[in-house]
Parts: structure tokens; sequence; C-alpha cells
């Protein structure tokens, strides 16, 4: 049950995305969910939040640009979708391309910027080693007045197939506009870090 309009990216729903891409994308944001679901015979009454997006048009992630995609959604109302882009050389311009928030505020308005930070507080390693991925961060959005910590609940949430990839729960803590919030969101990270060489000298 949706509680408020799609967040519409960066009003047109039109975004330019990595070297030669671009998407159309909404978000429906802050859905209440109720009912029941059926384990093994048990079955258990439940309610909680969730997020759906709608993604079409020639961004190709699967190609050279990888992304870490975060959802926030925080107790006062507030939603983020945030972007980081990377290029082939494994860094993220300061461009509206590479950079995208769209923040959705408890009226229903929305905005979109580039005018943000998303900082890489932790990492982790799959259990073979043979990935590392972010699993902490430090959200600012200095206009909107937004200071959040994001952290991983469960870092090894790898998917395997048909290529590997994280996606996992986020669990958020900080402040909008001075006043303390809580929520919780979802992470999708298709960039991962090559391992450090590390040498005694």
């Amino acid at each position: 049950s949706a509680q408020k309009p799609p967040l519409i990216i960066a009003d047109s729903g039109l975004v330019n995305q990595g070297a030669s891409g671009y998407s159309y994308y909404y978000s429906l944001t802050d859905l209440l969910v109720s009912g029941t679901i059926t384990f093994d015979g048990f079955t258990e009454a439940i309610t909680g939040v969730a997020w759906i997006d709608r993604q079409f048009g020639s961004y190709n992630p699967y190609e050279k640009e990888k992304y870490e995609w975060l959802n926030v959604q925080l107790d006062n109302q507030v939603e983020l979708n945030i972007w980081n882009i990377f290029t082939p050389q494994n860094t993220i311009p300061s461009s509206s391309a590479y950079r995208i928030c769209s923040v959705s505020f408890a009226d229903g308005t929305s905005c979109t910027t580039s005018d943000f930070t998303l900082e890489r507080m932790k990492y982790s390693y799959t259990p073979d080693s043979a990935r590392c991925y972010a699993n902490g961060w430090h959200i600012k959005a200095d206009t909107q007045q937004i200071d959040l910590i994001a952290v991983a609940r469960f870092p090894d949430h790898e998917i395997k197939i048909p290529f590997r990839f994280f996606e996992g729960s986020i669990a958020i803590e900080g402040t909008v506009k001075g006043v303390p919030v809580s929520g919780q969101g979802f992470a999708e990270l298709l960039h991962a870090y090559e391992q450090p060489e590390i040498r005694m000298v």
C-alpha cells in the first residue's frame, strides 16, 4: 500500500548514467506491507515497509561501469535513492551522470542532486576472499542537512548467479536538519574493490 507519490528521479524520470547510458527511473518508496508468510508448515502474520523501483533505458552495468546503489527509508518519512557509478578506472567523476541522490520528503515533494558524498567506512570480504565489498557508508547531503551512517546488517549476502554481486539490508542512524533519525534500507553493490597488495619495506 503506497503512502506517497512516486519518487521521480530528476523530476522528469530521465537521467544520464555513466559515459553514454541513460535510464528512465522511478521508485515507490514508502509502502506499507501486511499479510502472512508460510514456511515449512508454519504461518506467521507480518507487517513491514517496502520499496519498489522501475528502471529502463540503455544503461548497462554488466558491461564496464559498475555501481553502488542504496535506498534509505527513515522514520521521519524521508527516503533517499543513491547512486555512485564507477568508471572502468574505478573513479567517480563529479558529474550528475555518476553521482545521483534523489530525496523524497515527508510531504511527498522530492529533489535530485549530485551535491552529496557517499564515503565508504567499512569493507568486508566474501567467505572465499575472492571479492571485497563496502559494507558501511557515511552519507552527507549538506543542502538538505542530511548526515547518516549506514551499515550492512549481514555482510555476507552475496548473490552468485547469474554473476557475483552483493544485495542486502542496511541499518541507518543519523540526523536530518539536526534531528536524530533512524531507519532501514537496502544496498545493491556491483562494484567490488581490489584486494590490497601489502609489502613490508
